[in-house]
Parts: C-alpha cells; structure tokens; sequence
C-alpha cells in the first residue's frame, strides 16, 4: 500500500510517496507539475516526466 504526503501551499502537490518499502521524492516546476520521481535512498530519477501544451504528460525517463 502506498503513502502519500501532500504539500500544504498547493491542493494536489505531492511531496513523497511511500510504499512499505522504499520512499520517493517527487520535484516540481513553477505550475507546481511533477518533473520527476527520485528515489530518496539513491538520490537517482527515476522516472521523469515532461507535459505537452495541452497538459498530457510524457515519460521520458523510466528505470524501474
């Protein structure tokens, strides 16, 4: 099962994300879109993500 942790200066920002066993950060930009996923015990990306002008979101990045 997954935990979340919400920002508190924006409804729906996420700040990180827990699931039993590992723990991932989430990084945003100024609109407050997730850019990407960091896994907190390697500091690594793990999947990043780039929005289209119409806000669908693209997966540049996946290493899981």
């Amino acid at each position: 099962m997954n935990h979340y942790v919400w920002d508190v200066t924006y409804v729906d920002a996420p700040i990180f994300r827990y699931d039993g066993t590992d723990t991932y950060y989430y990084t945003s930009d100024a609109n407050m879109n997730v850019t990407a996923l960091v896994d907190a015990s390697t500091g690594l990306v793990v999947e990043r993500y780039h929005y289209d002008p119409y806000g669908r979101v693209e997966f540049l990045v996946s290493v899981r």
